[in-house]
């Protein structure tokens, strides 16, 4: 059996609320993302397997994205999701960042996803006009919808980088969670037993490759939160960009690019422990790159589903195309830890290195999906279930 009819047989049970032809139009949609990599109307359509036209079948795409009642629903599909991965984890890291979902950037992704082994799989996400991105309401009320999803008792640790401030802080802590995030060089900071207030520019001159924590800080003049702070100057990595001569790229995104891999790292949390949890704070907030591997995943059309090729003018259609690409990366993940488990990979190297992974789940499944005459058992998924689980577990703060 196909991982699509894994999701079919599990998830219907925990969302018998679904008109079940929508449903099974759902399912059909997500296999032909999978099969044709194209999260678009008309990439859906022309991707459905049957001996309808290409004109049928993208109407037949265009109805189930333009569904109202659809957009609805999906709390509940998301919601099942995550009881099934998430499980009876109680602290587990939850990564929250925005993107543009295309290049005119007139929509915008929010999205919350979880870290598993190395890749992130999506929790809950939804689709902003240009107006509202990085609005404290919206992220507000994306914080309250997404604890209605998470199973009972569940205190995730919400993990973000410097674009989420000080209300996005204490919005976090209003829901009984703990944060980490990462703090800017304009902000202005009280560090402990110090009265003024200075630009974390000037902190960053103390960093050095060795963690430190800084003690309790003050973030902004203007109603402050106290918090624990730690700092530390990330290792070179020796990249350089060179343009089409041979040179280094002077290009205006090139030294951005470079400014902000040269920026320290002033991380915030609400976390305590102080010096004794240092090092698992750096770490926590290292796993936030994940996040945009996913992004990655979605968007690219090289490597993922070509979701920045689509073409919406509404975010309520955006919002049912990202449940398509939940959907089938979701099965898509678990295809490829069944290929994982079976030691697969190496079939699909382009090399023979066996001592560091080189292709990702994601990219192993949708591999193992081409090949179609190649199907799993019903146990062999329950594996890769458990599997997945266990790399949840290994990543939560306990």
């Amino acid at each position: 059996m196909h991982a699509t009819q894994v999701l079919d047989t599990h998830l219907q049970k925990m969302c018998q609320g679904i008109h079940k032809a929508r449903w099974k139009a759902l399912m059909s949609t997500v296999s032909a993302l999978i099969q044709g990599k194209k999260l678009s109307v008309t990439g859906l359509g022309r991707s459905m397997q049957g001996k309808a036209y290409e004109k049928h079948q993208i109407k037949k795409a265009d109805r189930l994205i333009g569904n109202a009642y659809l957009n609805q629903e999906r709390t509940h599909i998301y919601g099942a999701l995550a009881a099934w991965f998430i499980g009876g984890c109680r602290h587990p890291l939850i990564h929250v960042d925005w993107s543009a979902l295309n290049p005119d950037q007139k929509f915008h992704w929010l999205r919350a996803t979880i870290p598993v082994g190395g890749r992130a799989l999506p929790v809950y996400e939804e689709s902003h006009q240009q107006k509202k991105y990085g609005n404290p309401r919206v992220e507000k009320r994306f914080l309250q919808t997404l604890k209605t999803l998470l199973p009972e008792n569940c205190c995730p640790i919400i993990v973000t980088d410097s674009g989420f401030r000080t209300p996005w802080f204490r919005s976090v802590q209003s829901m009984g969670w703990d944060f980490v995030g990462r703090v800017g060089g304009q902000t202005l900071v009280s560090p402990q037993g110090k009265a003024a207030w200075v630009r974390t520019e000037e902190i960053f001159e103390t960093a050095t490759g060795h963690a430190r924590y800084q003690g309790y800080i003050d973030l902004v003049r203007n109603h402050p939160l106290t918090c624990h702070a730690y700092l530390v100057k990330k290792k070179k990595q020796g990249r350089i960009k060179n343009n089409k001569q041979g040179q280094r790229s002077t290009s205006v995104q090139s030294e951005k690019n470079a400014h902000r891999e040269r920026t320290p790292w002033l991380i915030v949390t609400s976390l305590s422990g102080g010096t004794k949890i240092t090092k698992r704070i750096i770490n926590i907030y290292k796993t936030r790159m994940q996040i945009e591997e996913a992004f990655r995943d979605m968007k690219s059309s090289r490597w993922g589903f070509s979701f920045s090729e689509a073409q919406c003018t509404t975010p309520y259609r955006f919002e049912n195309l990202m449940l398509v690409g939940t959907l089938a990366t979701f099965a898509v993940w678990l295809m490829g830890k069944v290929a994982e488990l079976k030691q697969w990979q190496y079939r699909y190297q382009a090399n023979t290195t066996k001592t560091r992974t080189i292709l990702s789940t994601f990219f192993l499944g949708c591999r193992v999906f081409r090949k179609s005459s190649i199907t799993f058992r019903k146990h062999e998924y329950n594996e890769a279930i458990k599997a997945m689980r266990q790399q949840v577990w290994e990543q939560t703060y306990v």
